[in-house]
């Protein structure tokens, strides 16, 4: 509803409320078919079609529903119109109380969906319990009641789930992702299946275009979240076993050397290693190391302002999450990776430096002089190897004059790999 919504975005920005008021507000539409058009219809809830804007404005409209949790036992998360409630107690029961009393206190979750003209469904709730043991006494399914507008109630039991999947990720009670490992191996398996039907040799995919649908397409596919489900491979220390999530591994292995042979037209008895190899694609233990690699970057890029930002700057010794292990399992330290701080621009924002590339190397070269000798301040970088060493510079030329240089080496050519 404009109303909620212009009265969530106050609370940031009194500007931006009256602009989206304005833009929701005194709109209407007709219904138009054969030589029949129906009379103005008011419209009172939703946003324009296609609006850019939808997504963030859904975010302000959807955060009443998060704030409802308001005590430390108590949590509330979301995604666009995927909402969920945490309850941490000393017993299930007690969990459940909260629970419902976060749904039916004022200003709770049902308070918000009759204010916000966003009833929920109540057959889609889904409960699921975390017990510290088997021990544990787990209750029956938890009973809610909605207050309706007529001023009647609307009893609904809401039935305890074995799993659950939200957000793409299935979750159960004991957090050892078994069924979403069933997922992965299935999502591989069924994209395996589809670039061998798209491959036939006569009228199918070349096999670069099969390596390319694989990289692009497949691999997303199914380690989509891996640095939660995850754990990398690695030897244990006192013994030839690997710890981690060997199990899945071997289990993706012969998948992608399905693709591997689609991709190199090679024989069935060929080695796996040698069909990666001139398949050019890694194996699946280096492919989830760089997956998670690519994650724990990301995290510990992230500025102070993000919530993920203290999981990748404070070491913790006891409960730690998935998240916590991919820094020790990569023995990356968070702190040599420089923060990437968001960049807010207006919608006309102009960059004040433009970007070109020239055709050829001559032509580079004689638009460089000229704009060497034009212009006040000209700065060159470049880096290279030489004499066993991998360096980079950068030189300033003032009036075409040096005025100040900077050289780095960053060491060995083994250590290092410079893309042009």
């Amino acid at each position: 509803m404009p109303g909620e919504l212009a009265k969530s975005l106050s609370l940031s920005s009194t500007t931006y409320s009256k602009l989206i008021e304005r833009m929701l507000t005194g709109r209407k539409t007709h219904f138009k078919f054969d030589d029949f058009t129906s009379d103005p219809i008011d419209i009172t809830n939703g946003t324009t079609q296609g609006c850019p804007l939808s997504m963030i404005l859904y975010a302000f409209y959807n955060a009443p529903l998060i704030q409802v949790a308001l005590h430390r036992h108590e949590t509330s998360l979301g995604f666009v119109d995927n909402s969920m409630f945490l309850a941490v107690a000393n017993s299930i029961t007690e969990a459940h109380t909260i629970l419902k009393d976060m749904m039916e206190c004022p200003g709770g979750g049902f308070d918000w969906s009759t204010t916000h003209n966003s009833p929920f469904e109540l057959s889609k709730l889904a409960l699921m319990n975390f017990p510290r043991s088997h021990h544990d006494i787990i209750p029956t399914n938890l009973s809610i009641s909605r207050l309706n507008l007529n001023g009647t109630s609307t009893h609904q039991t809401v039935k305890t789930v074995a799993s659950y999947k939200y957000l793409g990720i299935i979750f159960d009670s004991k957090l050892r992702w078994t069924a979403h490992l069933q997922r992965v191996i299935a999502s591989a398996i069924w994209w395996s299946t589809q670039a061998t039907r798209l491959s036939k040799v006569s009228g199918g995919m070349p096999p670069h275009r099969v390596h390319q649908l694989y990289n692009t397409v497949a691999v997303p596919a199914f380690t989509y979240a891996a640095d939660i489900w995850f754990t990398g491979i690695q030897p244990s220390p006192t013994s030839k076993k690997r710890l981690g999530s060997v199990a899945i591994t071997k289990k993706l292995i012969p998948i992608q050397r399905r693709i591997s042979k689609l991709v190199t037209r090679a024989l069935s008895s060929t080695a796996g290693d040698v069909l990666n190899v001139h398949a050019n694609l890694l194996p699946i233990d280096l492919l989830f190391n760089k997956v998670l690699f690519q994650a724990t970057v990301r995290i510990a890029s992230l500025p102070s302002t993000h919530p993920l930002h203290k999981v990748a700057k404070h070491y913790v010794r006891k409960h730690r999450s998935p998240l916590h292990n991919l820094f020790e399992a990569l023995d990356l330290d968070p702190n040599t990776i420089e923060p990437i701080a968001p960049t807010q621009r207006r919608p006309n924002y102009v960059p004040f430096f433009s970007t070109f590339v020239l055709t050829s190397k001559p032509i580079a070269l004689r638009e460089a002089g000229e704009h060497h000798r034009n212009v006040h301040i000209s700065i060159y970088c470049d880096g290279s190897g030489f004499k066993e060493g991998i360096g980079a510079s950068a030189v300033m030329y003032t009036n075409s004059v040096e005025t100040k240089h900077i050289l780095y080496l960053l060491g060995q050519p083994l250590n290092y790999l410079l893309k042009a």
